[in-house]
């Protein structure tokens, strides 16, 4: 996975027409059970890449998200990018498959 650096900080960052910045939210690789034993999750059933964060910036015309969503996005979408202040990615509006009720 290549992460392209960005020097400026997130929230200065406007996408263009048709992509949203997301912050994504980390896939758990353990559980925790009601007494207080840990698990961990099987390897083959852990996604390695994020597919759902919250969205920060929405560029013009974007339909399928707006700013402060959850949403979903399949698991070959996304640019990965290394702010100044943040690790973030870029996903294209379409490639958007649910928001979070």
């Amino acid at each position: 996975m290549s992460i392209q650096r960005i020097y400026i900080n997130h929230n200065e960052f406007q996408p263009t027409e048709g992509l949203v910045l997301v912050r994504p939210i980390e896939l758990k690789k353990e559980e925790v059970s009601s007494g207080g034993i840990i698990t961990e999750i099987r390897k083959e059933s852990v996604i390695e890449r994020p597919t759902y964060g919250e969205v920060l910036a929405v560029g013009k015309d974007c339909l399928n998200a707006n700013i402060g969503q959850i949403v979903f996005w399949d698991m070959q979408s996304g640019l990965d990018l290394q702010f100044e202040d943040d690790k973030l990615m870029l996903i294209r509006d379409k490639t958007i498959i649910g928001i979070k009720k």
